[in-house]
C-alpha cells in the first residue's frame, strides 16, 4: 500500500489485511456535521480485519468520548 499526500509518498508498506477509511474532499464542516466524499476499504482474512479494527479502538477509543458528545449535541443520541 501506498498512500501520498500532495504527491509526496507518506507511507507505504505492506500488509496481510486491514480497514481503511479515507476522506477524500470535504464539502462542508461545521462545528457539528461534516458532509464529505470518503472511501472505505475491508480487505484480507475476517480474523486479521478484526484485528485491524480491535487496534483502532485501542490506540483511538479515547476520541469516541468526544463523538459521543458530538452526537448528543446535533440530536443524534438521546441523553440517558
Amino acid at each position: 500500500m501506498i498512500i501520498k499526500h500532495k504527491g509526496e509518498i507518506i507511507y507505504q508498506n505492506e500488509g496481510y489485511g486491514g480497514a481503511f477509511s479515507f476522506v477524500e474532499s470535504i464539502k462542508e464542516l461545521t462545528k457539528f456535521d461534516i458532509e464529505a466524499n470518503s472511501q472505505r476499504l475491508l480487505f484480507g482474512h475476517q480474523l486479521v480485519v478484526l484485528n485491524a479494527f480491535e487496534m483502532l479502538y485501542k490506540d483511538f477509543g479515547g476520541y469516541m468520548k468526544d463523538v459521543v458528545e458530538i452526537l448528543k449535541k446535533r440530536g443524534d443520541l438521546r441523553h440517558e
